[in-house]
C-alpha cells in the first residue's frame, strides 16, 4: 500500500475503499467462505490518493494512477467516495 498524500499514512479512515476492496477480492473468512467478493485470488494494489477529509489534489490522484499503471494494475478502480 502506498499514500499519495503527503504526512498521511495509508489508514481508510472512511472506509470507502476498503468496502469496495473487499467487494472486489474479499476472501470470505468472515462467512465462513459463504461470501466472497467477485475476484476472491485477485491482487490488490492499494494506493490512497484522497485524504483523511476525503480531499484530494489532482497531482495525487494522478500520482496514483501512474503507480498502478507501472506496477502492472490491468485494472483500476478510483474509489473516490
Amino acid at each position: 500500500m502506498v499514500s499519495f498524500v503527503p504526512d498521511e499514512d495509508t489508514t481508510d479512515v472512511n472506509g470507502h475503499g476498503t468496502h469496495v476492496a473487499s467487494t472486489v477480492a474479499g476472501t470470505g473468512a468472515a462467512s465462513n467462505g459463504d461470501n466472497t467478493g467477485v475476484a476472491p485470488a485477485a491482487d490488490l494494489l492499494i494506493g490512497k490518493v484522497l485524504n483523511n477529509d476525503n480531499i484530494g489534489q489532482d497531482s495525487w490522484v494522478i500520482a496514483g494512477m501512474q503507480w498502478a499503471a507501472e506496477s502492472g494494475a490491468d485494472i483500476i478502480n478510483m474509489s473516490l467516495g
